[in-house]
């Protein structure tokens, strides 16, 4: 497979950038990867955090993908692993850095190796997969978004009082330098088909509706990654919402070598 990857970032209406964004590929084809971090904790703390692990997951995999990666079934644990250096090195930052207490970020890693697409998360930067007309979270939200949901599907709470929750953003799972609640790291890859789209981003997006974003991809969906990328952030940009938050975005657009 061949992957075609764009990445934009806008501050949205907050005063800093805290988000942080990396990608690599072995000799433009594969392997590959891509790093999305939100940080967290107030303006410089949130930049820094999200930059921290941005740096020890890029330099992790770029070792890794010069070399060649391991067999599939063994890169879920390289993934944990490497989530877990990230953490550490926020850990160490803050040790020296009294006033960077409290500061974290969340991550999303997704890995692409040959036809298989592998990833780690923690936080509630989504991973989507957009195939064949229809849009697909994959990674787990660790936000209280999903279980404020669950009690709308039991019947035991309203969906505009759900939808509308001061806490459903509040994060159940982050990059803080301390024990990590959960992370996820797909046990089986997925595997990916010509004209498949793979996008990492932050939160921002989802100020965007899954329906908008469906329609921007099947608009698209002939286009190459820096076009959907485009038309995704000119969206966010006309919706003109006065709390947009930092929005990071990078498009993945799958290929056949052959075709």
């Amino acid at each position: 497979m061949m992957y075609d990857i764009h990445a934009a970032l806008d501050v949205g209406k907050r005063d800093i950038q805290e988000d942080a964004v990396a990608f690599g590929l072995h000799e433009d084809m594969n392997p590959g990867f891509v790093v999305v971090a939100d940080g967290m904790g107030g303006h410089v703390e949130g930049s820094t955090a999200s930059g921290l692990a941005v740096r020890s997951v890029r330099e992790d995999l770029a070792n890794r993908v010069e070399v060649g990666l391991p067999e599939k079934e063994e890169i879920p644990n390289l993934l944990h692993d490497i989530t877990l250096r990230a953490n550490a090195s926020i850990a160490t930052y803050v040790q020296h850095n009294e006033q960077a207490s409290g500061m974290g970020t969340t991550l999303v890693v997704p890995v692409l190796n040959g036809s298989h697409l592998h990833w780690a998360s923690v936080g509630d930067s989504p991973l989507y997969l957009y195939r064949d007309g229809r849009l697909k979270r994959i990674n787990e939200d660790h936000s209280l978004a999903p279980q404020l949901d669950f009690l709308v599907s039991a019947g035991l709470m309203d969906a505009d009082v759900a939808r509308t929750h001061p806490d459903r953003s509040a994060l159940t799972s982050a990059l803080v330098g301390r024990e990590i609640p959960k992370i996820d790291c797909g046990t089986a890859p997925i595997d990916l088909l010509e004209g498949d789209i793979v996008i990492a981003s932050s939160d921002g997006l989802l100020f965007l509706t899954d329906e908008l974003i469906c329609g921007v991809l099947a608009r698209n969906a002939a286009r190459n990654s820096e076009v959907i990328t485009e038309a995704l952030m000119s969206e966010i940009r006309e919706l003109d919402h006065p709390t947009q938050d930092n929005v990071s975005i990078v498009v993945i657009k799958v290929a056949d070598p052959g075709s």
